[in-house]
Formats: C-alpha cells, sequence, structure tokens
C-alpha cells in the first residue's frame, strides 16, 4: 500500500493517506494465530537458486534491522533483498567459518558461535574469547539481565559457560553435563534451562537441578515453555514436556510422536516445530495443528531452526534455504482447510453467523472453524479419488501421516459432510438468506430451501441457471433465472416474466430489492440497468446516461440510500435521479469493478481486475460532490493476498459481510477474507543504511570523512532499508546534495548511480517506507568529498586564471591596435567617398557628417549634428524630407528619399539621401548609416528628356492636323445639320416632338464625340508631370485608335484591334503610354502610305505575366543592315523624321519597368512589341524594395 500512500513530489500526500487509514482502521501486526501456515504468505529462498552456500544453522537480528545467517561456510548478513557475505577487518578472522548459533545481544552485539570458538561483533569491533577456543558452540542465550551464556560441545567435557562484564566463566569441568550442553532456554519465571547430554538441568534460580531423560543417549535438540507452563523437549525421539517435576509424553494432537529438531513460541502463542527428517514443519494453534512441506512450497523438509523477527515475520532455516511466512492483509480460505471444491460461484454470510458458498462439488457452511458440505450425492458417490480424500467425517487428533494419506488435508480441521435430501444437485450457484434465515439455494436443476439441515424444492421454478435471487422482509422473492424474472410469494411463483417482455434480449444478472420503494432494480450482463416496479420498467439507465460501460455484476445500498452499480467501466452512483461513475480518469487504478461492499465504518471496498481497492468515506464523498476530483485509494494486490482476475462466476453474492463486520469474496477458487477493522499494519518505520560506495569499481566502505580519489567518473552507492515484511515495497527517497536539485523517488531499488561528478564535498540522503507507507523520515546521511585533479586544484586554477588574464591583455592591446589601423582605413574611405557619408543614432540622431558636409553647406559639423542638418533643405522639402525620415526611424525599414539642400553660396542642388539601420542578432537597431549623393545633374536630363518627349508628342501632333480636322468637323458639321433639321420641324403648326426630341439628343451626341477629341488631343498636348495611375490598356488602345482612324483612312490603311479579355490592370502615366503607342502606331502607317493595308494592335497576358502589346503592320518592313540601331537617339529612315519617337518611346517603357523590341513579321511588314508589369506586381516590388519605384511627385516642388 505504500505506492498509493506517496507521492514523489513530497510526504504530503503520504502522511494525509496515511492518516486516514490510520483514522479508519485499528491496525495490528504479526501473524494471525487463527490462520494456518498455507493461509500465510510465504516467501522461500533456495540454496540451489544461488541464495546460499551450504546449511544455514541460526538466524539473528541486530538492532539495525538486519538479518544475520549463520551457515556452514560463513556469516551472511540479509537485507530481505540482497545477501551479503560478512568479511572480518583485514587480518582478522572468526575462529571457524561453520558457524551454529547466532544471538544478537540487547547492547546491538552479535554473538557469533562456530564449531571451534566464540567471537562477537560490534561498532566494527570483532572480539574474541579464548576461553572457549577449540570448543564447538551449540547453544547461544542472553537472560533477562544481559548475561551470555553458551553451550559448549567438547568431548568428552562439554562446559556451561558465562561472559558477563568482559568475564567468561564456565561450569562442568566435573562432566555433569556429559560431552556438552546442546540447548538453553529462560522461561517467564526467569528459570534458565539446558538440556546437556546427561539430562536436562534447571541451572537457576535456585541450585542446579538435573532432570534425567528416558533415552540418555538422545540429545535435547530444544526446549520452549508451553502452554500452561509446562516446558517442551524437541528430541528426535519426539516432543516431551516437564509436568510437575517429571519428564511424560506430550499430548501431541497428531497422536504420532513427531521427529523436532528445533521449536519456537510466536508472540501470539503458535507453537513452531521444526523436523529433524524429511517432514517439514507443524504449526500447533488453537488446539488445531497443520503440516507444510516441501510439496507446500517449503524450501528444504529438514529444519535446523526458526526466528521471529522484531515485525513479526517467521523465519525458517532448511537444508535446502530460508523460507518466511507473514501474514496476509486478505488471507483465504481453500481446499487446505476444508472446502470442498475448488470451483467457487458464491458466499452468503447468514445473520447467524455462518458462512455459505456454493461450489461445484456441494454447498459448504462455515462456522467456528468448522466446515459443513452439504451434497445431494454420498461421499462414495463422488467422482475422483482427490474428491473422497476431502471428505472427513468427524475427525479430530488424528495422526499426521493418517491426516496427509487419507485426506490430502495439511489440518486436523473438523469436515462434516451431509447427504441432503431435496438438494436439486451438487453444483451449487447463487444463495440468498430470506427474512426468516432461510437459505435459498439455485441451481441449474432447480431451487430449494435449507431448513433444518433439508432442502425443500420449489417445484414451480423451472430448471435452467439461477444467477441472483433477492428478496426483502415481507416475504416477497425475486429469481433472476435464464427464463426470465420470476416472483415468488411463500416460495410460490406468482409472475413469470420474459427477459424480451421488459425489451430486452440479454438477462439480468444481478438483482437488487428496493423495500422502501417497493421496486426492483435489475443489472445486466449486456450493460445497463433497470428500475422495475408495478410490473413495469419505470426507468433505465445507459452508458449514455453517464452509468459505466459493459456488464453489470453488482448493485448495492450503501448508509444513506445511494445506489452503487459495478461495472465494467467503474463504479457508477445513482442518487436522484443522477448518474456519475467513477473509474481510472478519477484515481481508481483500473476500471472494471467486479462488486462494491461498504464496511462498518463506511469506507466502500471494490474487487477490480487489478485488486482489492479501499475508499475512506472522506475521499468518496468528496468525489461525489466534485466528479471531476482524483480521490486517494489504498489497493490490495497479490503481496496481499488478493488475486485478480478480469471476470467473475456471475452468480451472486459474490461478496457478504458477516455479523462481525469481515467481508468475504471469491477472488478464483478460494474464499478470500479481510477484516476492515483489523487490517495487518506495519508501524514500524524501516531503518535505513548505507553500505558501501563503489568509485570505478572500487568498494569503499560508508565510513564518515571518506575522501575519494581524483577522477572519478562512475560512482554508485549502496543503501537499503530493514523493513522485511515486504521488501520489494519498500519505496525509497534520495538526493545527492550538490548534484540533485530534488528528492529521487525510487521502489525496491537500492543502489543510486551518478557519472562524472567534479570534486568537491557531498552529503548523500537516504530514507525510506515500509510496505504500509510508515515513512523513516530521518533516514541516514554520509558526507564524502572527491578530491581534485592536480589541475582541478585551487593554485592551478589561479595560475591558469593568471596566464587567462595575461592572454587576455595581450589579445585586448594588440585588438586595439587592430581597430586603430581598421578605423584609419574606414575614415579614409569615409573621406574620400564622393558623397556626403553619415551616421546617426538609433533614434534618428544624426551623430557624423564627413567632411564634405562642412565643404558643401559651410555648416560645422556640431551644426549639422541632431536636426540641425534641417536648415540646409530647401523649405519646400524640408517638411516632407523629415516626416520622411522620422517614418523610416519608427518602423525601422531603410530610408530613400530625394530634397534640394543649400550649397554654401546659397545655391539649391538635387540630392539622393538613403540610410539602411545596422541590427544586432536579435533584431535591435544599433546605429543607422547612410549618403547624400548630389543628382542635380541627373534631374536636369530627366527634365530635358520631359521636354524632349513634349516637343515630340507636339510634334507628332502637329502631323495628324488635317486628320484631327476631319475627324472634329465631322461630329460638328452634323450638329449643325440636326439643328437646322430641329428649327425647320419647330415652323410646322403642329411639331413633332419626338422627331425634335431625337434630333436635340444626335446633337448632344455630336458635341460630346467633338468634346472629347479634344480633350484627348488637349491631354497629349498638355506639359504636366509624370504621374503614375491605374489604367486599363485595352481603354487606351481604343481611344489610340479612334483617334488615328482618320490617318488611317487617308492612306487607304485599316486598323483592327485584338484585344484580351480579362486584362490585369497595369500601374503607369496614362499620357505616357498613349505617346508610345501614337508614335508605334503612326510608324506602321507611315510604312504603310504608298501601298495601303493593316495596322494590328494586339493586347495579351505573357508568360512572364506581364501585359504585352503588339504593333503589327503589313508595310515595307525593318532595313536588315540597320535593325539594331531604329532605337537609337536622331537615327531615322524618315526624310522628315527626328530620329527621336522610338528612342522617347523606349525610354518611356523602361521606366515603367517595361521593355520595347522590333521583330520582322514572317510576310510583309514589321511588328513592335512593349511590355508593362501589372499594378499586382508593381505593388509587390515596392512592398520588397522600398522606394524602389519612383513617381514623379517623389521629386518634390520645382524653383
Amino acid at each position: 500500500m505504500c505506492a498509493a500512500m506517496e507521492r514523489a513530489h513530497g510526504l504530503r500526500r503520504a502522511a494525509i493517506a496515511l492518516g486516514v487509514l490510520l483514522a479508519y482502521c485499528p491496525c495490528v501486526l504479526a501473524l494471525d494465530p487463527s490462520l494456518d501456515v498455507s493461509q500465510y504468505a510465504h516467501t522461500a529462498w533456495k540454496v540451489s537458486e544461488g541464495f546460499s552456500k551450504g546449511v544455514i544453522f541460526s538466524i539473528a537480528q541486530t538492532p539495525d534491522g538486519y538479518l544475520w545467517l549463520g551457515t556452514e561456510f560463513g556469516l551472511l548478513r540479509f537485507d530481505g533483498v540482497r545477501n551479503t557475505e560478512w568479511q572480518p577487518p583485514k587480518g582478522e578472522r572468526l575462529p571457524s567459518n561453520d558457524i551454529r548459533n547466532l544471538r544478537a545481544a540487547r547492547d546491538g552485539r552479535l554473538w557469533i558461535g562456530t564449531t571451534k570458538g566464540l567471537a562477537s561483533w560490534k561498532d566494527g569491533r570483532l572480539t574474541h574469547y579464548p576461553e572457549l577456543d577449540g570448543q564447538g558452540v551449540e547453544a547461544l542465550l542472553e537472560d533477562h539481565e544481559g548475561t551470555i551464556w553458551v553451550g559448549m560441545w567438547a568431548p568428552p567435557v562439554g562446559r556451561l559457560c558465562t561472559i558477563q562484564a568482559g568475564k567468561t566463566q564456565c561450569y562442568g569441568e566435573d562432566g555433569r553435563f556429559g560431552s556438552g550442553v546442546t540447548s538453553l532456554y529462560e522461561d517467564s519465571g526467569g528459570n534458565l534451562w539446558a538440556g546437556g547430554m546427561t539430562g536436562l538441568w534447571r541451572w537457576k534460580s535456585g541450585p542446579p537441578k538435573l532432570y534425567p531423560m528416558p533415552d540418555p543417549a538422545l540429545r535435547i535438540n530444544a526446549l520452549i515453555e508451553g502452554d500452561d507452563g509446562e516446558l517442551l523437549i524437541a528430541q528426535n525421539s519426539g516432543i516431551t514436556q516437564l509436568r510437575l517435576g517429571k519428564i511424560e509424553a506430550y499430548p501431541f494432537p497428531a497422536g504420532q510422536q513427531f521427529r523436532a529438531n528445533t521449536l519456537l513460541r510466536d508472540r501470539h502463542g503458535g507453537l513452531w516445530i521444526g523436523a529433524s527428517v524429511d517432514a517439514g514443519l507443524l504449526h500447533v494453534h488453537q488446539g488445531s495443528t497443520d503440516l507444510f512441506t516441501r510439496s507446500d512450497g517449503l524450501s528444504g523438509d529438514a529444519v535446523t531452526c526458526f526466528f521471529e523477527d522484531r515485525e513479526g515475520n517467521i523465519w525458517a532455516a532448511t537444508v535446502d534455504g530460508l523460507d518466511r511466512f507473514r501474514e496476509f492483509a486478505v488471507p483465504s480460505i481453500s481446499v487446505k482447510q476444508g472446502l470442498s471444491s475448488r470451483g467457487l460461484s458464491s458466499v452468503l454470510a447468514a445473520r447467524d453467523g455462518s458462512v455459505w458458498i456454493g461450489s461445484s462439488d456441494g454447498l459448504n457452511r462455515w462456522k467456528n472453524g468448522q466446515i459443513t458440505v452439504y451434497r445431494k450425492r454420498s461421499a462414495q458417490a463422488v467422482r475422483g479419488g482427490a474428491k473422497q480424500k476431502e471428505e472427513l467425517l468427524e475427525r479430530n487428533h488424528t495422526s499426521v501421516s493418517e491426516l496427509i494419506a487419507e485426506s490430502g488435508l495439511s489440518a486436523t480441521r473438523t469436515v462434516r459432510a451431509i447427504t441432503a435430501s431435496g438438494l436439486p444437485d451438487d453444483t451449487v450457484d447463487s444463495l440468498f438468506e430470506d427474512h426468516r434465515g432461510r437459505i435459498w439455494v439455485g441451481t441449474v436443476r432447480g431451487v430449494a430451501i435449507l431448513e433444518s439441515d433439508q432442502f425443500i424444492p420449489i417445484s414451480s421454478v423451472s430448471e435452467g441457471i439461477v444467477y441472483s435471487i433477492a428478496g426483502d422482509s415481507a416475504g416477497e422473492v425475486w429469481i433472476s433465472h435464464e427464463d426470465g424474472l420470476f416472483h415468488l410469494l411463500r416460495a410460490n411463483v406468482v409472475e413469470r416474466i420474459p427477459w424480451a417482455t421488459l425489451g430486452r434480449k440479454d438477462v439480468a444478472t444481478a438483482l437488487l430489492r428496493d423495500s422502501v420503494q417497493d421496486a426492483l432494480w435489475l443489472g445486466y450482463l449486456g450493460g445497463g440497468i433497470a428500475y422495475f416496479s408495478n410490473g413495469q420498467v419505470r426507468a433505465s439507465y445507459t452508458a449514455a446516461d453517464g452509468l459505466g460501460t459493459g456488464y453489470v455484476s453488482d448493485f448495492r445500498f450503501d448508509h444513506d440510500g445511494t445506489l452503487w452499480v459495478s461495472t465494467e467501466g467503474g463504479l457508477s452512483r445513482v442518487k436522484n435521479n443522477r448518474v456519475t461513475t467513477l473509474n481510472s480518469t478519477n484515481g481508481l487504478p483500473c476500471d472494471t469493478v467486479h462488486w462494491m461492499m461498504e464496511d462498518d465504518a463506511h469506507s466502500v471496498w471494490l474487487y477490480m481486475a487489478c485488486g482489492l481497492v479501499r475508499i475512506a468515506r472522506p475521499e468518496l464523498d468528496a468525489w461525489a460532490a466534485d466528479p471531476k476530483r482524483t480521490i486517494l485509494t489504498a489497493v490490495f494486490d497479490s503481496s496481499d493476498g488478493v488475486r485478480s482476475h478480469s471476470f467473475t462466476s456471475g452468480y451472486s453474492p459474490l461478496v457478504t459481510k458477516s455479523p462481525n463486520g469481515r467481508l468475504w469474496f471469491l477472488p478464483f477458487g478460494d474464499v478470500s477474507v479481510i477484516d476492515p477493522r483489523h487490517l495487518a499494519f506495519n508501524k514500524l518505520p524501516p531503518p535505513v543504511h548505507i553500505e558501501q560506495i563503489v568509485a570505478d569499481g572500487k568498494t569503499y566502505d560508508a565510513a564518515r570523512g571518506l575522501r575519494l580519489p581524483p577522477g572519478v567518473r562512475n560512482l554508485e552507492i549502496d543503501y537499503t532499508a530493514l523493513s522485511l515484511v515486504d521488501p520489494e515495497k519498500v519505496h525509497f527517497r534520495f538526493m545527492l546534495e550538490g548534484q540533485d536539485k530534488d528528492w529521487r523517488a525510487v521502489v525496491n531499488r537500492r543502489r543510486a548511480e551518478y557519472s562524472n561528478l567534479s570534486p568537491g564535498n557531498y552529503r548523500f540522503r537516504v530514507m525510506a517506507c515500509n510496505n504500509s507507507g510508515v515513512w523513516n523520515e530521518q533516514g541516514e546521511t554520509l558526507d564524502f568529498a572527491i578530491a581534485p585533479e592536480f589541475w582541478q586544484t585551487n593554485w592551478f586554477r589561479a595560475l591558469c586564471v593568471a596566464g587567462f588574464l595575461a592572454l587576455l591583455w595581450a589579445l585586448y592591446r594588440l585588438r586595439v591596435r587592430q581597430l586603430r589601423r581598421q578605423e584609419k582605413k574606414l575614415h579614409d574611405v569615409i573621406e574620400t567617398i564622393p558623397a556626403i557619408a553619415w551616421t546617426a543614432l538609433p533614434d534618428g540622431w544624426v551623430d557624423f557628417s564627413n567632411h564634405h558636409w562642412e565643404e558643401y553647406t559651410g555648416l560645422s559639423l556640431e551644426e549639422g549634428a541632431g536636426s540641425g542638418w534641417e536648415v540646409a533643405v530647401h523649405p519646400k522639402d524640408v517638411k516632407r524630407h523629415a516626416e520622411k525620415w522620422r517614418a523610416s526611424v519608427a518602423s525601422g525599414e531603410p530610408f530613400e528619399s530625394e530634397a534640394r539642400y543649400r550649397r554654401a553660396d546659397g545655391e539649391y542642388r538635387w540630392f539622393l539621401v538613403r540610410a539602411v539601420p545596422l541590427r544586432d542578432g536579435g533584431g535591435k537597431i544599433l546605429k543607422w548609416y547612410g549618403t547624400k549623393t548630389d543628382i542635380e545633374d541627373r534631374k536636369r536630363a530627366e527634365q530635358l528628356q520631359a521636354d524632349l518627349a513634349h516637343i515630340n508628342r507636339v510634334t507628332t501632333l502637329g502631323e495628324l492636323t488635317s486628320s484631327l480636322a476631319h475627324e472634329i468637323k465631322q461630329p460638328i458639321a452634323a450638329t449643325v445639320i440636326n439643328a437646322h433639321t430641329c428649327l425647320r420641324w419647330l415652323k410646322r403648326d403642329r411639331p413633332d416632338l419626338d422627331e425634335i426630341r431625337e434630333a436635340a439628343s444626335s446633337i448632344v451626341a455630336d458635341g460630346r464625340r467633338a468634346g472629347d477629341i479634344i480633350e484627348r488631343l488637349q491631354s497629349l498636348y498638355k506639359k504636366s508631370p509624370p504621374k503614375r495611375e491605374l489604367v486599363e490598356m485595352n481603354e487606351i488602345i481604343n481611344e489610340m485608335a479612334s483617334l488615328l482612324r482618320g490617318e488611317a483612312n487617308r492612306y487607304a490603311v485599316s486598323i483592327r484591334t485584338d484585344l484580351a479579355a480579362d486584362l490585369p490592370k497595369i500601374a503607369a502615366d496614362r499620357v505616357q503610354v498613349q505617346q508610345v503607342l501614337i508614335n508605334l502606331m503612326l510608324n506602321g502607317i507611315e510604312a504603310m502610305k504608298e501601298t495601303g493595308g493593316v495596322l494590328t494592335v494586339k493586347s495579351q497576358l505573357g508568360q512572364d505575366g506581364r501585359v504585352m502589346i503588339s504593333v503589327s503592320d503589313t508595310g515595307v518592313g525593318l532595313p536588315a543592315e540597320k535593325a539594331d540601331q531604329i532605337f537609337d537617339a536622331f537615327f531615322t529612315t524618315k526624310p522628315q523624321g527626328s530620329g527621336m519617337g522610338l528612342a522617347i518611346s523606349r525610354s518611356i517603357v523602361q521606366s515603367h519597368g517595361g521593355r520595347l523590341w522590333a521583330t520582322a513579321n514572317d510576310g510583309r511588314g514589321a511588328a513592335f512589341h512593349f511590355t508593362l508589369p501589372t499594378a499586382a506586381e508593381v505593388v509587390k516590388v515596392a512592398a520588397t524594395e522600398p522606394n524602389s519605384v519612383s513617381t514623379g511627385t517623389s521629386h518634390g516642388d520645382t524653383e
């Protein structure tokens, strides 16, 4: 249960769990004397499996908790898990390695009796007793005064010696003991008894007195006090007793004498007798005797000694090993105690204190340790010899050999067999006690009632499987039968309800009568429960309502009327029509619950697929209030005697509570019993010891002040805790101070491992809890140190530090010189840059400018620092320029802007100002670095280019004068005609208003047409700064086609358009794009002046995602020898041409991020193509390359 009570993070929850357990269950320790040996927990360590060498002759336990084993090959120290061969200090040795007797004195000294003398061990010192050298030690005893008595074997004269205050005194030189003293015992009256080869001696109190034995040739193997104060004497011939001063036969329960080699009276009065030959051990308790031999699991059939340790465990040493017996928290009753069969189906505790067990071979009744078996057939009719051996009719005080031969039982327990008439079948499935105390028995061959040892069949119940029987105080009985639900009144069936009538195809194997509501609860094999009343199902609950999933095996009302349902999916609580389920998500160790039972203290017990679980009532109530809560449980598993299974018998009852509060249940093959009021609880905290340290394979004693050598890489610390009840359940916490930050929790692991520890001082701390969760919080500590290597010493470190500092200083000086050289180089570069170089702090404060600043502006570096540079910026540019700089500083984006700066002589010139941030590894800006580059010449060139483009545009439009005049003349002439027509119609006596309105509409349309032509011409003639906007390329093509169609018609040229649908918009200067189209279209028309032809303008989306425009003609084509020169400035093939049209067009296209080129057609003519990026591409480029796309407005205002 330690695991259920401990949390690795601390002691708090373990303390709470321990407090809850102690508050609700009075606990006891040691073996229950009412149980047989086979009902105890038994563990065997065998010589054949390597546990020890040779025979173990003696056992002792020192106050530090260690168990010491004396063997024929030396002394062993045992902690319940590890068996260690004890070695004397270097240079010393025991009188002999053949150890026959051990005794742990109250002062902590271990007395070691060998075949050649006596020694003792205490506080690391081995003491010899020269007076006893060469003599065999047959017996050791410490009396109530602390005197050590030693029985010596030294033929022909054996002696009895005492050791007190370091002085040795011996008796028997006169030969009174014969060859020696073979046994010693001090009774409850303080009398010291010595078994000599001459007989039995009472050595004190009073003068020594001899009681001759009937057979002087037999040695006295052991002495013990009997139940009535008599002295029991064990010899190879059997057991006798000294009673009223006379040696007489002991009334051994088995009748026949037992060859006894050793005796033990445990703390509860049970007598343990070890055989000297192949007969195992006998356990005599409360008038009963049971035998335990090698066939039952004993390590050997000849027992050399017994020992009871401080926790109440019984140890038996045999010629072949070591055995331990301890009490199970949950003992069982089996065929060894007299049950008729291992095939058990149901258990019922009656109100008279008897317990009834249904089995595959009759009905068993257990009361006051006596078993009565009811069968339909006689014992002789039962098949199989094994079952015949189980029949004992009123046998008691029978010989052990006869018991073994005839019954197969290991106990002289009374078993009574009754051939009961009326029992339908020997296979008893379900049981029930009615309001009159009668026992109802359900079998596949019918149901019967037991009354006065006679079974009364109920003929109205048909044959078939009977799963469960329930009833109330009014005498109504309900039976869950494979054919349906049977309702009985006064033992007669009054109602039979098929399962299909209840709306289910499966069977309700669990029944529970609700007498308060006069109703019945049904639990189904396939899952779900139903509330049955007045012949109808009034309510039902399934997993959808919160009930546990799967098979319903049991129902139970608790003390306050809450219904608890045991299912495969957990324990469900039903109250006030609300269903909640407790399962593994709330702290249960698993999900499947076979049954639930409330004990007298209102704690709840669950038998689950993973063990027996106890939940204290406060924990359960807290969960009921908060179903999301995790509860604390105590789990009883196989080490506590609980056998777990994933299934049950399917019959009821599965569990029962007897009037004395004990819970009886069926795990499988046995009847298990637990007494919640008297749980086996180990109150003794285990002593904790640190045994040794192993450093790089070398072992060191765990002594204080231990100093390990330098260079230790792998360190192992062996520790232990001396709780021998269930060592596998001992939990440890340990911590190495200086290495571990928190406690490390382990179960039954007794070694801590560390690697690569640094030199220094360490403290190792360890604590442990026993199998019941009781902690030794003081634990044990060990201080040790690991010595440093010479390079880990302080002086070496100081020397290294000094050398390192000197190296750092040298490197620092070298680095300073390098930085100064680099600084000078950087300064020279900055000063020679043909631009103004400058830097600024992260907040935008200018802190440096090179000498070009002062040379150009006439302002000193101090005057231009901070925001002083703004005085040199043109008044029309300073606001825009400064705001853009502050925006870049705030966003951390690179800065680029154009502004005019005043020269020292007062002239303003254009500068391109750029700056980028320098960032650290985390992205934080450390500095801004920038330049100011004079772009005045570039700006003037751009202006001249714009002027030239405008002149080219105006010149081109001049060439179109006659065509444009014709285009304008047509709508004007149409307007005049329509106006005259309107006047004529108005002069009529009855004007036709519809005709007049239509003529007026034509006047408006023709006027607008003329206005559109004039507006287009005005935009082309107008001189304005470039302006980027979103434009539809197809719309511009149509406009230019309309504008030039008159010019084309003059030369018999037809203009055709092939425009792609859904063409994306472009970001461009509309006028500049129109100029490019006019230039290309006029060139095409010019090429077809003499011959006429077709001019085709096509738009499409290119493979690169850009808009592509093609202007194709059927004219003279490209000059082959000068095709590469047509885009050069001033190159022309026209007699009156300027040679600037294509050059300006290419410049405009390139300024928009596009490309212009020409190709020859396959037949006649040439084609000119240009591409322009879409508006989306321009935005994307602008986002990734700030300031990469400039517009005319970025240049600022002109003077």
